[in-house]
């Protein structure tokens, strides 16, 4: 079983699961979104991405943190929980809010020092 070093827990046995499924989550965020040339994403962003038939990965990413039947508030909620902390080294960070609601970004965590770095340059 893989140890968890990134988020501490005093309750780990229960939180690996969901760490697990949100860090599946975040890698296929930054796999699609970071692709799809802007780094930035809303909740909204994410569902229209996730309904790309090759987009299987972050669609099945997002049935395993919400269900289903889950709504954008729900992903929302995943997606706030998981605010700076680090996931496989990439991070959520949130950069406010617009009219499609909160808006979003998956980083590469640069190191110990806290600086983060972009995940993957535009058109790469």
């Amino acid at each position: 079983m893989r140890a968890l070093t990134d988020v501490v827990c005093p309750q780990a046995d229960q939180a690996a699961p969901y760490y697990e499924t949100v860090a599946r989550l975040v890698r296929a965020i930054d796999a699609c979104v970071n692709v799809n040339g802007s780094r930035t994403f809303s909740v909204a962003d994410l569902f229209r991405h996730a309904r790309d038939p090759f987009q299987h990965r972050l669609s099945d990413a997002i049935a395993a943190a919400i269900g289903d039947d889950g709504k954008g508030p729900a992903l929302g909620n995943v997606l706030r929980s998981a605010l700076l902390k680090r996931y496989d080294g990439l991070a959520v960070i949130q950069h406010g809010t617009d009219s499609a609601g909160a808006i979003w970004e998956v980083r590469k965590w640069a190191g110990d020092d806290g600086d983060f770095v972009p995940a993957s340059p535009p058109g790469a």
